[in-house]
């Protein structure tokens, strides 16, 4: 099962490496986690009094995510999309290790990214002396299992 997961990331890093199309993906992954990180500084409080503003971080923290794991599930070749499966079901793995490889690597971006968003949520909220267990729940809800329960379906499920 070890050799299998090796396999898949060793491929996943060949084939990934030389993709434009997957570092631009993860270029606006990367910007959107940015845009989440600067809506995460606003205190709970404040975004609960603005119900429609709740809806920005939830979309943000999200498409996120899914733009990362994208270049996992398909790629693009004279112009068509390609399910990255077509290439990888030749590999010697079963198939339920690269459903596996493919959640650890969102799990893994979005736990990269939690701790800053939970640093920004709680250090805003105690300079605006709003700082409760609700900002604690908030970030841990917002930031670290949304967008993870989000896209799991598409990590899993995506041929």
């Amino acid at each position: 099962m070890k050799k299998e997961q090796q396999k898949v990331r060793a491929f996943y890093k060949e084939f990934l490496s030389w993709k434009a199309e997957s570092i631009g993906q993860w270029i606006g992954a990367g910007f959107l986690e940015v845009l989440f990180g600067i809506m995460m500084m606003v205190p709970y409080q404040e975004m609960r009094e603005d119900s429609g503003f709740v809806a920005m971080p939830m979309l943000f923290g999200s498409l996120g995510a899914m733009l990362y794991i994208a270049p996992y599930l398909t790629f693009r070749e004279e112009g068509n999309s390609v399910s990255i499966y077509e290439k990888i079901k030749y590999l010697p793995v079963d198939y339920r290790q690269i459903q596996k490889m493919r959640v650890w690597y969102l799990i893994r971006f979005v736990a990269k990214i939690f701790p800053v968003l939970f640093l920004l949520q709680m250090a805003t909220s105690y300079w605006s002396k709003a700082l409760t267990a609700a900002n604690l729940i908030y970030v841990i809800l917002l930031g670290l299992v949304w967008p993870i329960l989000s896209n799991l379906p598409f990590a899993w499920f995506g041929k």
